[in-house]
Order: C-alpha cells, then sequence, then structure tokens
C-alpha cells in the first residue's frame, strides 16, 4: 500500500528521475519501424500520471505535518492559511473566517481531501463537500467523536457525513494499492533491464 503519510510506496523510493533503470518509452526496431503513437501514449499515461500522484501525495506530507501538531497541541503550529495546499482546501470547503476551536477537524478534512484528490477520488471527495455544505461548516468542523475514530477508516455513522468520509478512504485505499502495485512491477521491471 502507498505509505500516504510518507506520500510514497512502502517498499522503495517511488519517484525516481529518469535514469537508465526506469522504463523507456517503446522505441523503433528494424522489425518495428515505429513505435506506435498509441504505445508512446500508454507508456506515458501509466508512468506520467503516477509520477503526478506520487507528487501530489508529497504536497499532502505538510497537510499531515499540519494535522500531527494539531493533535499534538502544538500551540506554534502552522494553521493551514499559511501554504497553497491548505488555503485550497479552505476554499474548496469554504472554511474561510472560522474561529472555531482546536478540533483538529479542518485539518483532517483537509489531509484526507488532498489524498482523495491525489489519487483520484475527486468524484468522492466532491460528495463529501456538497454533504459538509448541507450541514454547514458549524457542524462538520465542531464534530469531535474522537472515541468513534476515523470516520476515513472505519465507518461511522455517528460522524457527520460519515459515510461520505467513509467513501473517500475506501477510494484512497483501493487506488493507493493500485498505485503501490504498479510502482512494484514498475522498479521491478527497471532490475530486470
Amino acid at each position: 500500500m502507498v505509505d500516504t503519510k510518507n506520500s510514497r510506496p512502502t517498499g522503495g523510493d517511488a519517484h525516481t528521475s529518469n535514469t537508465s533503470t526506469e522504463p523507456t518509452p517503446p522505441k523503433a526496431t528494424p522489425d518495428t519501424p515505429s513505435a506506435s503513437w498509441l504505445d508512446t501514449a500508454q507508456y506515458y499515461w501509466k508512468y506520467g500520471m503516477d509520477d503526478q500522484r506520487l507528487q501530489r501525495l508529497q504536497q499532502c506530507r505538510i497537510l499531515e505535518r499540519t494535522l500531527q501538531a494539531c493533535r499534538d497541541r502544538n500551540v506554534s503550529r502552522p494553521s493551514l492559511e499559511e501554504f497553497p495546499g491548505g488555503i485550497r482546501m479552505i476554499r474548496y470547503f469554504d472554511w474561510r473566517g472560522y474561529e472555531g476551536d482546536d478540533s483538529c477537524q479542518r485539518e483532517l478534512h483537509s489531509v484526507w481531501a488532498c489524498r482523495g484528490v491525489g489519487l483520484q477520488c475527486g468524484s468522492d471527495v466532491v460528495k463529501l463537500r456538497h454533504c459538509f455544505q448541507e450541514v454547514g461548516s458549524d457542524a462538520v468542523l465542531r464534530d469531535v467523536d474522537e472515541s468513534a475514530g476515523n470516520a476515513y477508516e472505519t465507518l461511522n455513522e455517528r460522524a457527520v457525513c460519515g459515510e461520505w468520509q467513509y467513501q473517500v478512504g475506501q477510494c484512497v485505499a483501493r487506488n493507493a494499492a493500485e498505485l503501490e502495485a504498479r510502482q512494484r512491477l514498475r522498479n521491478s521491471a527497471s532490475d530486470t533491464a
């Protein structure tokens, strides 16, 4: 599974530079005068998109550190407003100007939304956003039932929009596992080359 805390597959460095050990796009040979445009497009789609996903997940690490600082009750912790990824999440969920308590809910939802966007779970994140808009920011950001666990990892119908949070979490877990499998295949192909 992709370690979303470190934003890379476990078991190796997932984002490598374009070196001679990395698979290369199809090339022309005497038997095949030119590589098909479809083969080349598929190569870039497969590896280029995975690299982009890994870069996006890397950006989520700032949000994860902010969430951890909040949970540790670090009074000098950075706020979401201090970096572009956090500002995007605040705008996306329409939490501008929110003067809430130290519940860490903004940070938690921002981390999972970032992971969702990075791993192609955008449609689920949009559904979660709509649910959040229906119940209102105050209800979402004051939902602090820590004993119930993280609704993104365990279905918690008591959490505000818990079923949608769980759906985002399931999509992230599924797509992270698929990304890791492709990265393992990519790494093993480069090891045999």
